[in-house]
């Protein structure tokens, strides 16, 4: 475990493990992802620089990515990682990482264990922005997001059902 400190958070980290947990996560192939895949080097380097160096992340290996479309083109992802380690503080609140939103989140239910063990976190981003340039066709109806599949699509489709079928 190696020790990392980001503003008023501080993790104890093992990067090999949670190196190894995120290339074995299922990469989803729907358009969207790809357009994630294929833009996030491009317009955020720093995340992916991030991501890697402290925590041992392969971007590539999202836990779970919802996403909405924006106009322009443009598409709004909020992608969720896994890291094993542990965290002194109660984990709440955000810092920064670029032009990017970064939250830690304490992981819950089962499912998390079964891919990290009992110790770990989730990185959450938000505020990643890409244009979308692929040539396959791409629907997503406006502030309905897709939910790919991950740990977190049970209590994602919870939440999306709660606040979008009443």
């Amino acid at each position: 475990m190696e020790t990392v400190s980001i503003d008023d958070f501080i993790f104890e980290v093992d990067k090999e493990e949670t190196s190894r947990i995120s290339k074995e996560l299922t990469r989803c192939s729907c358009p969207a992802c790809e357009n994630f895949r294929k833009n996030l080097n491009e317009y955020y380097p720093e995340i992916i620089e991030t991501l890697k160096d402290l925590f041992g992340i392969d971007y590539n290996g999202t836990a779970s990515n919802k996403c909405f479309t924006l106009e322009n083109n443009m598409i709004e992802y909020f992608p969720k990682y896994i890291a094993v380690g542990k965290t002194d503080a109660d984990i709440t609140g955000s810092f920064k990482i670029g032009k990017c939103s970064v939250s830690i989140e304490k992981p819950e239910g089962a499912e998390f264990e079964e891919i990290a063990g009992t110790d770990g976190f989730i990185i959450s981003l938000s505020d990643v922005v890409l244009p979308y340039d692929l040539d396959i066709p791409l629907y997503i109806e406006p502030k309905e997001p897709i939910v790919k599949r991950g740990i977190f699509k049970k209590i994602s489709d919870r939440i999306y059902n709660w606040v979008f079928k009443k």
